[in-house]
């Protein structure tokens, strides 16, 4: 269980427990049946061996794009490139201070049939087209209410969400605003601001065309929608007995709730953490959760209320889906990552389709 608990603070990490809010009471609850948790094993999905060389050994999956015939992953910093069936093509770009290359890549998106590479810490955009070649670039001006971009997000319809970075002034600097089609700032979302810093690695829109937010052990949802300038309140979700307490989280930032659970497992046992990767349609809302080691899938019929969890197994032994989490949601199912124990070897990915939950 150390493990899942390092990998997850280490993808999202998360200091925002004291967040002021000024939000709607009102939202879906969403309650997990810890009794009827199905089990899928790992193999039935259809996995994809990420090919491992010197130049595409990944750590993590940190982003992750799908063009027609490749997908495109973020993973230390860099871009890689690999075809449908898992062999490593080329990275994208480079790292470095050059008018073509970044110093670090935050975030990845398409726009168009060009791929869009994210450094805040130039602040600007590059775009290469999908053989990696390099186009152009943009660059990012921070905001007259205190937003620095750290994280761009592109909506279905004209326009980003995006994110600030970690500084701010608490209950003043937003933590979302909205940009049109060629990245202008055009305003903040309110109702939710930036305080201690958090990381949002496990965000994107969907087909919604809304953008979900959870702090790291709430069991709260807010959406951020292009229709609305307020953080709107989304979900709750109820772990019943298996609830984090909330006596436990007084007085603690996120990365002394990890140590807690760290060094005390036998918490492990009675505690469902890490709400993450939330999604929605206009008629689903899907996230994972992490207990007792696993991750956990969650699938909620926003009009009749059905709930359906499961997990994955792997009964060979050589896939772990628990260890490395990732999730990213298409229109006929859905990615998810796992692990062998080969440090040399790269996350797998495995494709389900949306029936895995019936």
């Amino acid at each position: 269980m150390r493990k899942i608990i390092f990998i997850l603070i280490a993808a999202s990490l998360c200091a925002c427990n004291n967040i002021q809010t000024q939000l709607s009471d009102s939202g879906d609850v969403v309650t997990v049946d810890f009794d009827n948790i199905k089990t899928v094993d790992i193999n039935d999905g259809e996995i994809i061996e990420l090919e491992a060389t010197d130049k595409s050994l990944l750590a993590y999956i940190d982003g992750f794009v799908i063009d027609d015939d490749k997908f495109f992953i973020r993973s230390r910093g860099e871009v890689f490139a690999f075809d449908k069936s898992g062999h490593y093509l080329f990275n994208v770009g480079a790292r470095g201070r050059a008018e073509n290359e970044y110093m670090q890549a935050d975030c990845l998106f398409m726009r168009g049939d060009t791929l869009a590479v994210f450094d805040w810490q130039s602040h600007k955009v590059l775009f290469y087209d999908t053989d990696g070649e390099y186009l152009s670039d943009k660059a990012i001006d921070k905001s007259e209410d205190g937003l620095t971009v750290s994280r761009i997000y592109p909506l279905s319809s004209d326009g980003y969400i995006v994110t600030n970075v970690f500084q701010g002034i608490p209950g003043k600097t937003p933590m979302f605003g909205r940009t049109n089609g060629n990245f202008g700032y055009e305003y903040s979302y309110s109702g939710l601001y930036r305080q201690n810093g958090s990381s949002y690695n496990d965000m994107y829109v969907g087909e919604a065309n809304t953008m979900l937010y959870g702090e790291m052990f709430s069991d709260s949802v807010y959406r951020v929608a292009p229709s609305s300038r307020e953080i709107e309140f989304a979900y709750y979700i109820d772990f019943g007995k298996y609830k984090f307490p909330e006596s436990l989280k007084y007085g603690k930032e996120s990365y002394q709730l990890v140590q807690m659970l760290n060094d005390d497992e036998s918490l492990v046992e009675k505690i469902a953490t890490f709400v993450m990767f939330r999604n929605e349609t206009a008629d689903k809302f899907r996230f994972t959760f992490a207990f007792r080691g696993d991750a956990h899938y969650v699938q909620y019929d926003r009009k009749s209320g059905d709930v359906s969890t499961i997990r994955f197994e792997d009964p060979d032994g050589r896939l772990k889906a628990g260890t490395v989490l990732f999730i990213y949601y298409l229109e006929d199912g859905f990615y998810i990552s796992a692990k062998s124990d080969d440090i040399d070897s790269n996350p797998v990915l495995v494709k389900f389709g949306y029936d895995v939950f019936e």
